[in-house]
């Protein structure tokens, strides 16, 4: 599969339906996909990265610590 925005053709054959979000990381080079000769798609995930540090509240102090006085 070729993205149209790098010169894909727009013919069902070059098409694949994603969401938005991984709309993007595939144009990004996150996600992968592989179109095989019998047609299927197999789509290759990044690895996961057990190293990076945690997002979102779970990250740091709790919020109720934060909000704690005294």
């Amino acid at each position: 599969m070729v993205p149209w925005i790098r010169g894909g053709p727009t013919n069902p054959d070059n098409l694949v339906l994603l969401c938005s979000r991984h709309h993007v990381q595939v144009l990004e080079g996150r996600w992968q996909l592989l179109v095989h000769p019998d047609g299927h798609v197999e789509v290759i995930r990044p690895p996961l990265d057990f190293a990076a540090p945690p997002r979102g509240p779970a990250a740091g102090k709790v919020a109720w610590e934060l909000g704690r006085k005294g």
